[in-house]
């Protein structure tokens, strides 16, 4: 079984990886060379299978030049470290239209994910300490703290229902990986096993769950409700159906197609309908893919390699050709002379006046970064964030919010616009 990408193998880690394959997965050590961009106008964006459809923004566009990616006629760009060995001076911009609210503590150790509820304006956040926390947005009090019988690696929240991937820290990266699933609705609970490796990443579409993990043999585990409204195993898709050879990181949904990536930098589309794989991209990065986020028609990723790429669909979608192979925009462009560290997360938001915003975390600068769409022109950076894996953002009270490896989740919002 392959270790993970949080370092070394020590106690709850998830074990170094690919040493000797020129791959860095480390969060602390994949380092960024060069970047990319992003989207067309308009708010609607697919954070991991979360729907944010914020005002504003215009409407859904077509296939966008190249010379309209990160085009910042303001000036942006420019700020950042320098290429080479030297450690440029970083000055922080925190934002002037974000307010810091609190930092919540509780977890003991990383926190790995988070999701928010807008219905009920709660927050939930799970960690490696083994417990899913749930937070009052509106006060920041922890209102429920669940022991879920295990480090938790992702959750999400859809239609009702809390899916949490969790191991057993005690048997290490190679434990079976396991969903338990609650309903809010029933207060029924399901239990779904069959990954032999920790679950990375979970997606939900229509009425099917797909995992992403780190299974040597089959890296992609599917089920689907059926009439009685329990989760049945349908497929496990591995090298031998077209999959993946190297543990899957993140998933995202564009109907009809599915979106995986992985370790080693590959790209894969699927399609939904027929489980077949249709286009591979081998080497879309040249490290860990650590999640994938759709805006509009367009696929954005963001790897350890230092880079956000931007992927567009061809003309006339077929089988081997629904993507573009080459990326129509990467940031941070060759021309910036800048290098970030590896990218651990990115979301996709509307900020208080609706212009789309993409989010980022980074393993080194402990920031997070934000750049406005599609001309990536910078908005600022959120400072004294620790290698943050968990990132979510939206809702009507427009939060942002982290989770770092110190176990502290931070939250901030958008501030009312001006004479509003």
């Amino acid at each position: 079984m392959r270790d993970g990408p949080n370092g070394p193998s020590r106690g709850r880690g998830r074990g170094r990886g690919y040493q000797g394959r020129n791959f860095q997965p480390d969060y602390q050590t994949g380092r960024g060379g060069r970047g990319g961009g992003y989207g067309s106008g308009g708010g609607r964006f697919n954070n991991q299978n979360q729907n944010w459809n914020q005002q504003g923004g215009g409407g859904r566009g077509g296939r966008m030049g190249r010379g309209y990616w990160g085009n910042d006629q303001r000036g942006g760009g420019g700020r950042g470290r320098g290429r080479g060995r030297g450690r440029a001076v970083t000055k922080f911009n925190d934002p002037e239209d974000i307010q810091f609210l609190k930092s919540l503590k509780g977890h003991t150790d990383s926190v790995t994910c988070a999701a928010l509820d807008h219905d009920l304006d709660q927050l939930y956040t799970g960690s490696k300490d083994g417990t899913v926390r749930v937070w009052s947005c509106s006060t920041g009090e922890c209102k429920s703290t669940v022991e879920v019988g295990g480090a938790v690696d992702c959750l999400l929240l859809q239609q009702g229902r809390l899916y949490v991937g969790l191991h057993d820290p005690a048997r290490g990266p190679t434990a079976p990986g396991t969903i338990r699933i609650w309903d809010a609705a029933t207060g029924a609970e399901q239990t779904l096993t069959g990954p032999q490796g920790t679950i990375q990443t979970l997606l939900v579409a229509s009425d099917m769950i797909f995992s992403g993990s780190n299974d040597q043999a089959t890296t992609i585990h599917v089920w689907k409700l059926d009439a009685a409204g329990q989760f049945q195993p349908q497929v496990a898709l591995g090298a031998a159906q077209g999959g993946h050879t190297f543990p899957v990181q993140a998933l995202v949904v564009a109907s009809p197609f599915l979106f995986s990536a992985d370790w080693k930098g590959c790209l894969k589309v699927w399609d939904v309908t027929s489980g077949a794989c249709v286009q591979t991209l081998d080497r879309a990065h040249d490290n860990v893919i650590m999640g994938l986020v759709v805006w509009q028609d367009n696929l954005l990723s963001c790897s350890l390699d230092g880079t956000i790429k931007i992927w567009q669909a061809v003309e006339t979608p077929a089988p081997g050709a629904v993507l573009d192979p080459a990326p129509v925009y990467v940031h941070p462009p060759d021309t910036a002379g800048q290098q970030y560290g590896g990218v651990l997360a990115i979301a996709g938001v509307a900020d208080a006046v609706g212009t789309p915003v993409l989010l980022a975390t980074h393993n080194d600068d402990h920031v997070v970064r934000l750049w406005e769409l599609p001309t990536f022109a910078e908005r600022g950076e959120l400072s004294a964030v620790h290698d943050a894996r968990a990132l979510v953002a939206g809702g009507p009270a427009g939060l942002i919010v982290t989770g770092d490896k110190h176990g502290t989740v931070k939250v901030w919002k958008w501030k009312p616009p001006t004479g509003a």
